[in-house]
């Protein structure tokens, strides 16, 4: 199994400092005992030494009483015998001033003369108290060889206690802990029905638990969050499809009042050619005036077919084209749209716009409808008969950069009451039959959807003024403006 290098350095990172903690920790131990080891050895050899002093001592009393020069056992250098306070017999080195004094029995080491000694006192039978010096000179000889195996035995336990608590350690600790770091990265990785296989009844198997505890709880809290998107995406798509029906229905509907205008209009141009054919049909007509007719017929027939295609191109489906629109032009497209219709026919619109206006984030036909909507709600409110002015400029939104298109009419404006429900759907003030109440809702719906804004504002004595702003096109090229 392949290892990143992260992951490597945090294994030899863990394994390092088990290692040295249990090797620092083995050779303190090992230390520690040795010292203490080295202690009973020195009070050992020292117990031993006075033990042996008061083994010979019947020997000791008596070389100290003989009339004969004799030699004390091995180890001995002096003795002294007393009986109460005074000294009965005493023989030591002729470089000692002086007997080393020990009040009571026992033992107790001393420094002498430049050596290392032990001063034994025993009680003897009849009373009499018997010191007793043992030369230690020997001691650091056999210290030394002490001390050698002490080290290497603390060397060598050190090692074998490191060496087994780290082999334990390293499968108690590392080991799972590298599982549990596994199928962390696995789960992070995208492999979310990963887990971890510690099977053990310390803390790290605990951990090992928990672990798998909050992963299937994040897995299941996966799959219900999945579902829920599913759900949302779901949900989103049918509503943009309803959106869409209700925008084509609402569109449908403007198209049918269109319509009922055109037919209207066109009308009376095709009364007058059916009498112009009439008048055709007459042989004796001459060349001059059959020209003259047919010229006339021309012309209105041309008109026909520029006010039905106009309302043929608005009534199509939208396109999949970029959202991209020229506001100058949408504008135009609109007052062609509205100018062959009766309800307009005394009505006097106004366009302006201001010079090199860029192009705007929205999709043309959706523009057209939005604006077609606002003007056909501006001749319903001067009642067939007054002002409605278009002026599309430059605007602000906070930090964005927008082209604001308002249109406004003489008529009698919005009062207070209504100004709350006018965006709300299916809301009037046209009398019964006549819309649908879906006009502004609509609008403000589209803008909406180009991340723009649509707003009312209430003239300065009467009228009614609608404000669309949407958001300047990134990557638009100014465009030349005009008046009109």
């Amino acid at each position: 199994m392949a290892f990143s290098r992260r992951e490597v350095s945090i294994r030899l990172g863990l394994r390092a400092q088990l290692g040295a903690i249990t090797a620092i920790l083995a050779g303190v131990a090992a230390v520690s005992v040795g010292f203490v080891s080295l202690d009973l050895t020195r009070a050992q050899l020292v117990n031993e030494r006075a033990s042996q002093a008061v083994y010979n001592a019947p020997r000791i009393v008596e070389i100290l009483t003989s009339d004969e020069e004799q030699r004390f056992p091995p180890g001995v250098v002096a003795a002294q015998l007393i009986s109460g306070e005074s000294v009965v017999a005493q023989q030591m080195p002729s470089d000692w001033s002086e007997f080393p004094h020990l009040s009571a029995s026992g033992a107790r080491r001393i420094e002498l003369a430049g050596g290392d000694y032990v001063v034994v006192a025993h009680e003897l039978v009849n009373g009499q108290r018997l010191a007793v010096v043992a030369d230690l000179s020997d001691l650091d000889e056999r210290m030394a060889t002490a001390t050698v195996a002490t080290v290497l035995y603390a060397v060598l336990a050190s090692l074998f206690v490191a060496i087994v608590g780290y082999l334990a350690l390293t499968r108690l600790i590392v080991t799972p802990a590298r599982r549990i770091s596994l199928a962390a990265e696995r789960v992070a990785a995208g492999d979310h029905a990963s887990r971890v296989d510690v099977r053990s009844a310390n803390e790290i198997g605990r951990m090992a638990e928990s672990l798998n505890r909050m992963l299937d709880r994040l897995e299941s809290g996966r799959l219900d969050l999945e579902q829920k998107v599913v759900a949302l995406n779901k949900a989103h798509h049918e509503l943009a499809q309803a959106q869409d029906a209700m925008i084509r229905g609402e569109k449908l509907a403007t198209v049918g009042a269109l319509a009922a205008g055109v037919a209207h209009e066109v009308g009376n141009p095709l009364s007058a050619i059916l009498g112009m054919v009439e008048i055709l049909n007459d042989e004796s007509l001459s060349h001059d005036d059959r020209t003259d007719l047919l010229g006339r017929i021309e012309k209105e027939l041309l008109r026909i077919h520029r006010i039905i295609g106009d309302l043929l191109n608005y009534s199509r489906p939208s396109g999949d084209g970029p959202a991209q629109a020229d506001v100058p032009e949408v504008v135009q497209t609109v007052l062609k749209l509205v100018e062959a219709q009766p309800d307009f026919r005394d009505v006097h619109v106004t366009l302006t716009f201001e010079d090199s206006l860029p192009s705007v984030a929205a999709f043309p036909d959706r523009l057209v409808q939005v604006v077609l909507n606002l003007l056909i709600n501006a001749a319903d409110a001067v009642d067939g008969e007054g002002r409605v002015d278009v002026h599309a400029g430059r605007g602000q939104g906070g930090q964005v950069d927008e082209v604001w298109i308002r249109v406004s009419d003489d008529g009698p404006g919005v009062d207070d009451q209504q100004l709350k429900e006018i965006f709300r759907p299916f809301f009037s003030t046209k009398a019964p039959g006549k819309g649908t109440g879906l006009g502004l809702a609509i609008c403000e719906q589209i803008v909406t959807s180009f991340g723009g804004r649509i707003w009312y504002e209430p003239g300065a004595s009467s009228g009614a003024t609608f404000v669309i702003a949407i958001p300047v096109l990134k990557s638009s090229r100014v465009q030349p403006g005009g008046g009109a």
